[in-house]
């Protein structure tokens, strides 16, 4: 048994590890695996009882994304020289070079490369390898004739065409790896006897006891549970809370906090709150990769909200409906460290000031006329551990602010009519289309409550700040529609999209979405045309015959154009010439004779008059 798997990414490096691994105090596998494949070499050697793997690259990257992979991963690094020397064999074939690495890879110094070599050197980290095609593909239109990498940047390279240079690991930068490899497994000697009698002492509470770490990965899991869940410790380590938890499972979760949150304890029994509440604690279904967009904008929302997800203070989102707040929220939360933990949302502006304060803080049995006898179980409380989202917090009533106020700052709870208090773990996002500020300003809204709230801001673009996102956000609503209709459109005409994106959306995203949804169902075309969206959007009768319909029109465009107005005419042109040029705007402006700029203002004054 090999205590140290050592994965080579090319065959080259396997005899170089080969010569090293004889030398080393611990035992040491080598094999050959690139990707996919080195997580399947990865695996085979936990499986053997390997307690540390070290590897390169992409593979390294993938193997420690693995979840069933659950041992630490050494990755071997790309020394300076070993870049150097790749660069300067790749100058003979070109002055101008793309590197190709993975992001958890060293970051080149393309500003020194460059002076060194007097060349010009592009960077192109990737996170995976589906990324390689394109990013190859944007370098070489940026002039890049040659490129250096890892194995699988020089494979995607010389498929394309390109010469590629192949980085290769020197036996010091091995030698390095397996040195920390073996001063893991040392350390990690003295951690696993530890393990084990927490596993007996796990082993003898008669609860069902899962411990996750802070990404809610699970790392323990007591006997009682194994016995509760039908499951094996061995399938269940490394796997996420949510993928073990069974339907209706009853659990209570306890956060486990030191100077940051450190992960969680689930104790598994028949009389938890959620057993007595009957039903699952709610969740988020969207992430990040659910915000369709690459406008700088969005782009910079998703990237701040990120890093926002990192922590755990309360976030305010700010923006006009339809805008994707809860969208945003969910995302949040599921990048956080309380992913595992409940989403409970509220929508302050739905429900009356005395039935928002009981779903709020819940009540005692007997606490008012009509209360159930079993009392309730409040929204604060079921997020325990988790999220609670406040949609349109800007409509709560001054009452229910202050009572709000009082648990934001307390990190407790007192249901109506009862004399106990609950301790709740809780993270806080709002959300409002409201101008808060001139609320607090006017008395509407408490300012210490806003100062509590307002720790982490963001606020989301209306759809007509970034119409270049138009585009891609109402074909994947097309798609997404058009799945349970077989005789649905594929897609939209050029001329289609660019009223899309002329039109301002006052209703955002929301809007976009039902005017997709009205098209999925009433267009008779494979391809939705610019009548069609005009119909939709209610302004059909301000546009001229589309050019969609060319065919029933008079085939003099000279007599035609007499029955239309000026405005009218130099729109259907304008329609005619962007479909006959692909939709491209420069081609079509140039066949105008109008610059790019002239011919977007005339499309938008004229879509934005017609739904005045």
């Amino acid at each position: 048994m090999a205590d140290i798997a050592m994965i080579a990414p090319y065959r080259e490096m396997v005899s170089v590890a080969q010569r090293l691994a004889e030398a080393c105090s611990v035992p040491v596998a080598v094999a050959e695996g690139n990707l996919a494949q080195g997580v399947d070499v990865a695996r085979d050697a936990v499986n053997r009882g390997a307690r540390v793997v070290v590897s390169r690259g992409g593979t390294a990257l993938l193997i420690t994304q693995a979840p069933d992979v659950c041992i630490p991963v050494v990755t071997i690094p790309f020394t300076s020289e070993e870049l150097v020397r790749a660069v300067h064999r790749a100058t003979r074939l070109s002055k101008t070079i793309g590197i190709i690495r993975f992001a958890n890879t060293l970051r080149p110094d393309v500003h020194t490369l460059s002076h060194i070599f007097n060349s010009k050197i592009i960077d192109i980290p990737i996170e995976s390898e589906e990324e390689a095609p394109r990013r190859i593909a944007e370098a070489a239109a940026d002039g890049a004739r040659a490129f250096v990498g890892g194995v699988t940047g020089v494979t995607y390279a010389e498929e394309l065409g390109y010469p590629a240079i192949l980085i290769e690991s020197c036996s010091d930068s091995l030698s390095m790896a397996l040195s920390e490899a073996v001063n893991v497994v040392t350390k990690t000697a003295g951690l696993q006897r530890r393990v084990q009698l927490l596993r007996r002492a796990l082993d003898l509470v008669t609860d069902g006891i899962i411990v996750a770490d802070s990404d809610s990965r699970v790392l323990e899991v007591s006997r009682a549970a194994e016995k509760a869940m039908g499951i094996q410790r061995r399938s269940a380590v490394g796997r996420t809370v949510d993928h073990l938890l069974k339907e209706g499972a009853p659990a209570n979760r306890w956060a486990v906090h030191d100077s940051d949150r450190l992960g969680s304890i689930l104790v598994l029994s028949r009389n938890g709150p959620l057993a007595k509440q009957g039903s699952h604690a709610p969740t988020a279904s969207s992430t990040f990769a659910d915000i369709v967009g690459s406008s700088k904008c969005i782009r910079e929302c998703i990237r701040v909200a990120s890093r926002y997800a990192q922590s755990d203070f309360n976030v305010l989102i700010t923006g006009e409906t339809g805008t994707g707040k809860e969208l945003f929220a969910q995302s949040i939360h599921n990048a956080s460290p309380r992913r595992a933990g409940p989403f409970v949302v509220v929508n302050c502006a739905a429900l009356p000031e005395s039935l928002l304060e009981s779903e709020l803080f819940g009540y005692a049995s007997g606490a008012f006329t009509g209360a159930s006898k079993s009392g309730k179980v409040g929204l604060f409380a079921q997020a325990h551990g988790g999220t609670i989202f406040l949609d349109e917090v800007s409509a709560m009533p001054i009452s229910v602010q202050q009572r709000f106020l009082r648990v934001l700052e307390t990190r407790a709870v007192r249901p109506i009519g009862d004399d106990r208090i609950f301790d709740i773990d809780v993270r806080v996002i709002a959300a409002t289309n409201r101008d808060i500020r001139s609320l607090v300003a006017s008395g509407a809204f408490l300012p210490d409550l806003f100062y509590r709230l307002d720790v982490l801001n963001l606020n989301l673009p209306p759809l007509r700040d970034r119409r270049g996102d138009i585009p891609e956000i109402a074909q994947r609503m097309l798609t997404e529609f058009g799945s349970a209709a077989p005789q649905s459109p594929r897609g939209f005409t050029e001329a289609a999209l660019a009223i899309l994106q002329a039109y301002d959306w006052p209703g955002n995203v929301r809007e976009l979405r039902n005017v997709v949804q009205r098209l999925v169902v009433c267009s008779e075309s494979e391809c939705v045309s610019a009548s069609e969206v005009a119909n939709a959007l209610g302004i059909a009768n301000h546009l001229p015959r589309p050019i969609e319909e060319a065919g029933d029109a008079d085939p003099d465009p000279a007599t035609r154009n007499l029955k239309l107005s000026a405005r009218e005419a130099e729109l259907e042109s304008i329609l005619r010439v962007l479909d006959e040029c692909g939709g491209s705007r420069t081609l079509a402006a140039r066949r105008l004779g109008i610059s790019r700029v002239t011919l977007w203002r005339k499309l938008r004054a004229y879509v934005s008059d017609s739904t005045r």
